[in-house]
């Protein structure tokens, strides 16, 4: 009976000090909130390192160089703050509530905001690509959108940024690129798909043009080339009968 009892105890007090996790997502720069209260004694930490103490009502700030003047605690809700987020900031903190024994676990996620995505599209072969891109971003999402259509045309996770592509062959039509991540979204500016990069039919008419054109063009020069070749060869023999010519006469009028 003492063993049950004692495995009891042990599992209420496992509950009342590890508490339930919270998940937190803030941006680069701002200031988070951890919505754990402390009124009279508690203590925020991260890393096994105490943030910020509380002591009867009476907040003592960390003199940690990297969250120096960045921890505060408010009186009045009992909340403690973190500001001027920075990406090193990414981990699990610890509230603990002395007086009802508790402890409230937070992840703390911080991102950096996404940029506008700049699209793009190939037109050197079939079918074209669409190019997405953002310069900026963490734990971005790209996805293309067709005109009409709510659902996304296709989507892509990615772990950063920048240069961040997500080619597609696609359809003709209306498109816009959308980056996201937890804390943030941009839209692109819509870009427009012709035939000629869907239609295969209408692709081997341009290709079969574009060739036709080539040997012409060809096909003249090699004229040209030629009858150049010709009026030079026949220009050089003019020249060269005159030349006979004239030593013809000197030699009549002046005998050796």
């Amino acid at each position: 009976m003492k063993i049950i009892l004692c495995i009891f105890l042990l599992n209420i007090t496992a509950v009342s000090v590890f508490g339930q996790s919270v998940e937190l997502h803030d941006i680069v720069g701002q200031s988070v909130k951890f919505p754990a209260d402390v009124k009279k004694d508690g203590f925020l930490m991260y890393g096994g390192v105490t943030l910020g103490d509380v002591t009867s009502g009476i907040f003592r700030a960390s003199l940690n160089g990297n969250y120096r003047d960045r921890v505060q605690w408010d009186s009045s809700t009992g909340l403690f703050s973190l500001s001027g987020l920075k990406m090193e900031d990414i981990g699990d903190y610890k509230v603990q509530n002395t007086d009802q024994n508790n402890i409230t676990v937070f992840q703390l996620n911080v991102y950096i905001p996404v940029s506008k995505p700049h699209v793009s599209i190939t037109h050197n072969e079939f079918p074209c690509t669409l190019l997405c891109a953002v310069e900026r971003g963490r734990g971005v999402t790209l996805s293309w959108y067709r005109e009409g259509q709510k659902k996304p045309y296709v989507s892509s996770r990615v772990a950063s940024a920048p240069h961040l592509h997500l080619p597609v062959p696609v359809e003709s039509g209306t498109y816009t690129c959308e980056a996201k991540n937890s804390v943030s979204k941009e839209t692109s500016d819509p870009l427009t798909v012709g035939a000629h990069c869907t239609d295969s039919r209408t692709w081997i008419i341009v290709a079969s043009v574009i060739a036709a054109v080539a040997v012409l063009i060809a096909v003249v020069f090699a004229f040209m080339y030629h009858r150049f070749k010709r009026r030079r060869r026949a220009v050089r023999t003019l020249i060269q009968g005159k030349c006979s010519f004239s030593l013809y006469i000197c030699t009549i009028t002046n005998p050796a």
